[in-house]
């Protein structure tokens, strides 16, 4: 399809989708984020809330929905942040999912922790996706301080459009089978989202579990749990790996310890937001 048409495409989606939230017509928007507007549970799980809430479904029974579904923790502040958007019973509803940020403060006090909540979350997100990368490049590290190229074909269309065809970075080439990118001689940042998304990612799982930590001190099992079993999500090759597809409890010794170390990197990288940035801090 043609990137106009497509934008096209994505602009009437995106319309229809504010139109029916206007009405209310949860389920219809569920369909809307099928069709590929919205990535991501986050949005769909958002919808389906907004419809129990608007079936007057208690909010215990829609509280297990969200348990039911298996979220990481990074996925609750985005479908907090599109119920009280879209809903009009968002308040209420967030105030019982989250009581510490509600208890006994007025409605902008309670927005206000819940964006320094998610500002704490993208930050971390973002450090850590960082660090992920730059710890596999350091596999690939030579005595003259570059690394051994590991080259990976680019199919993020906005990024090869940026391109300056004439005179392209030394980390990106042009073959016969279209553009490529040198993703262990490039940062993090320097990369095309394609190849930013597993960390990315996985970072978004851990950063979550870290918020979610300093309010609810999580077993490190549990941390292991969802760290494993997001991956596994992302993954689908690994359900025929006789080792990596067993529960996190089974794995081996070593690939826990690569699990848990994704957490233990967020945990300090957080610890140092919050340190150097007050305002950030956790109510």
């Amino acid at each position: 399809m043609e990137q106009s048409n497509l934008k096209k495409v994505y602009f009437d989606k995106g319309m229809q989708f504010i139109n029916y939230s206007k009405k209310e017509n949860w389920a219809k928007c569920i369909n809307a984020c099928f069709d590929g507007i919205f990535e991501g549970e986050d949005v769909i799980l958002a919808c389906h809330i907004m419809e129990l809430l608007e079936e007057g479904i208690d909010f215990d029974t829609i509280k297990q929905s969200i348990d039911d579904a298996n979220l990481s923790g990074g996925g609750y502040y985005n479908i907090y942040n599109i119920v009280l958007r879209f809903s009009n019973h968002g308040v209420e509803f967030v105030k019982f999912l989250e009581p510490d940020l509600a208890n006994g403060v007025e409605n902008t006090t309670f927005f206000n922790n819940l964006d320094k909540t998610n500002k704490l979350e993208k930050n971390i997100t973002n450090s850590v996706a960082e660090s992920l990368h730059e710890i596999w490049r350091k596999t690939r590290l030579k005595e003259d301080g570059t690394y051994e190229p590991r080259w990976k074909k680019i199919n993020d269309v906005n990024y090869i459009n940026k391109l300056d065809k004439n005179k392209l970075p030394s980390n990106v080439r042009l073959t016969e089978n279209g553009y490529e990118i040198d993703i262990a001689n490039s940062s993090y940042n320097q990369l095309s989202f394609d190849w930013q998304k597993e960390n990315y990612e996985a970072a978004r799982v851990v950063a979550g579990l870290v918020i979610k930590d300093k309010k609810e001190h999580l077993d490190t099992n549990k941390i292991g749990q969802e760290i494993h079993n997001e991956w596994l999500k992302r993954n689908q090759w690994a359900k025929d790996d006789p080792v990596l597809s067993l529960p996190f409890e089974k794995l081996p010794k070593d690939e826990q310890i690569k699990d848990l170390q994704q957490f233990d990197i967020a945990k300090k990288i957080a610890n140092n937001i919050l340190n150097k940035n007050e305002e950030l801090e956790l109510n």
